[in-house]
C-alpha cells in the first residue's frame, strides 16, 4: 500500500469514528431538569427502584391508568394532558401530612382554574395541599392517591363557589376518606364534579411607582452626577 493512500484512509477512518462517538454521546442531564425523551417500562422500574414505598405506589398506579410518564428526571415522573388533568407528577420525596390522617404527599394533579382572591383564604383553611398558582389560573391538589387529590378538588370548588364553609369541607373530606378506607367511592372521590376552565391565566397589570420610576433614572445617571447630587441632597438635609 502506498504511504499516501494509507495516509488518507487512515485519516477517513478516523473522521468516521469521531463522527459516530459525537452522534451516540449523549449529555446527561442536570440533576431534577426534565427530560424530554421517552422512557421505557424498564427505565421507569430502574429509576422508582429505590423510591419511597408510597412514592412507588403513586407511581405504578398513574402508569396503570394513564401510561409511561412523558417527562421524567431523578426525582419525579411528569404526565401531561393526561385524564382531566392539564399535568400530573409523582414525587420522590415524601411531605408528611396529617389532615386528615397521617401520611406523605407523593402525587400532585393540577386542573385549569381561576379562584378569586376573595376565596383564598378559605382554600388554604380547607386544605393546606390544596394550592392555587394565580399567575398560571392553575389549582392543584398533593396527596397519595387520585382519588383523594379529586376529593379535595372537588370540595375546593364547592368552597370557592361558596357552597361550602372551609370548616365543612373539612368534615366532608374526612367522611369521605373513612368511606374510601372502607372500599367505597362516593360522588366527591369518584371523579371530577366541575369542568377545568378556559383562559384562567392571570399575568397581572404594571404599576407605575413613582419611586422606582426615580430610583432607575437615578441609576441612569453617570457616577459624578449622581455623587453632586447626593452631596447636594445632604447639604439641604
Amino acid at each position: 500500500m502506498k504511504p499516501q493512500y494509507f495516509a488518507s484512509t487512515l485519516f477517513v477512518a478516523t473522521l468516521l469514528l469521531t463522527s459516530c462517538g459525537h452522534h451516540q454521546k449523549k449529555k446527561s442531564p442536570e440533576a431534577g431538569m426534565p427530560v424530554t425523551q421517552s422512557i421505557s417500562a424498564k427505565g421507569v422500574e430502574h429509576l422508582i427502584s429505590n423510591w419511597p414505598e408510597a412514592s412507588k405506589k403513586a407511581a405504578n398506579s398513574m402508569i396503570k391508568k394513564y401510561g409511561l410518564p412523558h417527562d421524567y428526571t431523578d426525582m419525579s415522573l411528569i404526565w401531561h394532558e393526561s385524564g382531566p388533568f392539564k399535568r400530573i407528577m409523582v414525587y420522590r420525596e415524601e411531605v408528611p401530612h396529617n389532615f386528615p390522617l397521617p401520611h406523605t404527599d407523593v402525587l400532585q394533579q393540577w386542573v385549569n382554574y381561576k379562584v378569586p382572591l376573595s376565596k383564598v383564604d378559605d382554600l388554604w383553611q380547607f386544605d393546606g395541599s390544596v394550592m392555587f398558582d394565580r399567575t398560571k389560573g392553575e389549582m392543584s391538589a398533593r396527596c397519595d392517591k387520585e382519588e383523594m387529590n379529586v376529593l379535595a378538588l372537588n370540595l375546593a370548588d364547592q368552597v370557592i363557589k361558596g357552597k361550602m364553609s372551609a370548616e365543612q369541607a373539612r368534615k366532608e373530606y374526612a367522611n369521605s376518606v373513612s368511606i374510601s378506607l372502607a372500599g367505597h367511592l362516593n360522588d366527591y372521590t369518584d371523579g371530577l364534579n366541575f369542568s377545568p376552565m378556559l383562559d384562567t391565566a392571570d399575568p397581572d397589570k404594571v404599576v407605575k411607582v413613582r419611586q422606582i420610576e426615580n430610583m432607575q433614572a437615578q441609576e441612569a445617571k453617570p457616577l459624578n452626577e449622581r455623587s453632586r447630587a447626593e452631596k447636594v441632597d445632604e447639604a439641604l438635609e
